[in-house]
C-alpha cells in the first residue's frame, strides 16, 4: 500500500476585507514517494557518410529495444521521441571557411519504467547494449488524483481557517461562502528528483518524495 505524507502549507495568505466580506486564499499539499519514472535515452553516432550514420543508430536502437524488453519493459512503455540527422562542420585555418566533413546521427526513445527497484539494472543494460544517450528521468506518481483531492481540501481547510482568524480579529462573524474559485494545481519533487550514484555494476537510485499542491480562493460573507 502507497503510504502518503499529507502536509498543509500554512503561508501568509492573501486577504481582502471588504464591507460584509472577506476574501482569502489557501494552499495545500500532499507528498507521496514516486511509484513511476520516465527516461528519456538513446544512441547517437558519427560518420563520413550519412547512410552509415543512419544505420549505426538504427542498429544500436534497435539492440537497445531488445534488451529493454527482455527487461520485461512492455512495447506500450517505449516511445520513439525524436529521430535527426545533421551535417558536422569542420571549420579550416588554411581556407577560412566551413565544409561538411560528417553526419551525426540520433535517436532517443522514451522510456516509463513502473518499478525502480529495477532503475539501475535497465540502465546499465541500455548502456551495455550501446545505449550512448541520457537525457534525463523525472520521477512521479502514476494516479495523482487521491492527492489532488487531499491537496484541494487542505487548501479550502487553509483558507477557512485563516478566514475566521481575520473574522475574529476584526470582530464580526462569518455566516457564509460566497464564491470559492480553483487556482490551479502544480506537482513538484521534494529534496532531490533523482540522486544516482555508481555501486559496482548498476546505479541506485534515490526516489526521494514528489509533491502535489492545490491553491483556492474562497469569498465569506460576515455580518
Amino acid at each position: 500500500m502507497r503510504r502518503y505524507l499529507f502536509a498543509l502549507l500554512l503561508i501568509a495568505s492573501p486577504a481582502v476585507v471588504q464591507a460584509g466580506t472577506i476574501t482569502v486564499s489557501g494552499q495545500g499539499a500532499v507528498s507521496a514517494v514516486p511509484d513511476i519514472a520516465s527516461i528519456s535515452m538513446g544512441v547517437t553516432h558519427e560518420a563520413k557518410d550519412a547512410i552509415d550514420a543512419m544505420d549505426a543508430v538504427a542498429e544500436g536502437i534497435n539492440y537497445m529495444i531488445g534488451s529493454l524488453k527482455m527487461a520485461e519493459i512492455m512495447p506500450t512503455d517505449m516511445q520513439t521521441s525524436q529521430v535527426s540527422l545533421n551535417p558536422v562542420w569542420t571549420y579550416s585555418e588554411r581556407t577560412k571557411s566551413s565544409k561538411v566533413t560528417g553526419f551525426l546521427a540520433t535517436v532517443t526513445l522514451r522510456v516509463t519504467l513502473r518499478d525502480l527497484d529495477t532503475m539501475g539494472d535497465v540502465l546499465t543494460r541500455v548502456v551495455s547494449e550501446g545505449g550512448n544517450q541520457f537525457h534525463g528521468m523525472t520521477l512521479g506518481v502514476e494516479d495523482s488524483s487521491a492527492m489532488e483531492v487531499e491537496a484541494r481540501q487542505l487548501a479550502v481547510a487553509d483558507a477557512m481557517d485563516t478566514a475566521h482568524q481575520l473574522a475574529t480579529a476584526a470582530g464580526v462573524k462569518i455566516i457564509g461562502v460566497v464564491s470559492i474559485s480553483e487556482g490551479g494545481n502544480a506537482s513538484y519533487p521534494v529534496a532531490r528528483m533523482a540522486d544516482m550514484a555508481m555501486a559496482s555494476e548498476s546505479m541506485q537510485i534515490a526516489a526521494g518524495e514528489t509533491s502535489v499542491t492545490q491553491s483556492v480562493t474562497m469569498v465569506f460573507e460576515t455580518e
